[in-house]
C-alpha cells in the first residue's frame, strides 16, 4: 500500500484548516520517531502558515491529471476544515485507496470515512485530535494499512459515475411525472 507521507490538497484558506494542519504537524513531529512528510497541493492566503515548517513540502498549485500520481505517492490524506459541504478530494482519496484523518464538518466524512475502519474524524480546530490522529495511522502496521486501503476503496465505490447517472434518470422520471410532462 501508499506508505511514507501525509496530504493536503486544497485551497490554503482559513476554512480549510491550515492553521490547524500546521500546529498538528508540528505536534506530530514531535510526538514520532519517524514521522511522515507533508505534502501540500494548493495555493492560497494561508501559505505562510506552513512555509518554513520542517518536513512540509509546498507543492503549489496540482493539476488535476497530476493528482493521481500524488496520492499514489501518499499515505494517507488529511483535511483538517472547519467548514466542507462535501470534500471531493476525500472521495478521491479513498477511491486511490488512501485512509483520511479529516474533521467530523467534511461532509464526505459521513459516508467515505470510518474512524478505526479507513481513517480518523477528529473535531474542528482540535490540532492535537489531529496530531494523534495522524500518529494513528502513520504508526501501524503494514497488514492494517492494506485493509485500510481495501476499506476505502471500498467505500468510495459508492459513488461511481453509473450509480450517479442512474440516480439522476430516476429523479429526472420523477420531477417530469409530478410536474406532468410528456415522456
Amino acid at each position: 500500500p501508499p506508505a511514507g507521507a501525509f496530504v493536503f490538497v486544497g485551497r490554503l484558506v482559513a476554512e480549510k484548516g491550515i492553521d490547524v494542519l500546521a500546529a498538528a504537524y508540528q505536534e506530530y513531529r514531535r510526538t514520532v520517531p519517524e514521522p511522515w512528510p507533508l505534502l501540500v497541493g494548493g495555493v492560497g492566503p494561508e501559505h505562510d502558515r506552513l512555509a518554513g515548517v520542517e518536513g512540509v513540502d509546498l507543492l503549489g498549485f496540482v493539476q488535476p491529471d497530476e493528482l493521481p500520481s500524488l496520492l499514489a505517492r501518499s499515505g494517507c490524506l488529511v483535511l483538517p476544515s472547519r467548514y466542507e459541504p462535501w470534500g471531493v478530494v476525500v472521495h478521491e482519496a479513498t477511491t486511490a485507496g488512501l485512509p483520511v484523518v479529516c474533521t467530523w464538518v467534511c461532509g464526505a466524512a459521513s459516508r467515505l470515512v470510518v474512524d478505526g475502519y479507513n481513517g480518523v474524524v477528529v473535531s474542528t480546530g482540535d490540532s492535537r485530535a489531529l496530531a494523534q490522529g495522524m500518529a494513528r495511522v502513520s504508526s501501524v502496521s503494514v497488514d492494517e494499512r492494506l485493509a485500510m486501503t481495501r476499506a476505502s476503496r471500498s467505500l468510495a465505490r459508492q459513488f461511481t459515475p453509473d450509480r450517479w447517472a442512474r440516480h439522476l434518470s430516476r429523479r429526472v422520471t420523477a420531477l417530469r411525472d409530478v410536474i406532468g410532462l410528456p415522456t
